[in-house]
């Protein structure tokens, strides 16, 4: 089953602020996240949504 990561606007602008190396590194650790298992532990459902958590 593949799936989508959507990024709000907030953490984009915030990731583009930030340098290239530092924003690798967030990206890596959010992939590192969903290596394992498309629902990380610690996620929480969105209510009034199906199937749609944040991490």
């Amino acid at each position: 089953m593949s799936f989508l990561v959507e990024y709000d606007s907030q953490p984009v602008k915030f990731l583009k602020k930030q340098e290239k190396k530092i924003s690798k590194r967030i990206l890596d650790k959010i992939d590192e996240l969903f290596k394992d298992t498309e629902i990380p532990q610690g996620s929480t459902a969105i209510v009034g949504e199906h199937v749609v958590y944040r991490v």
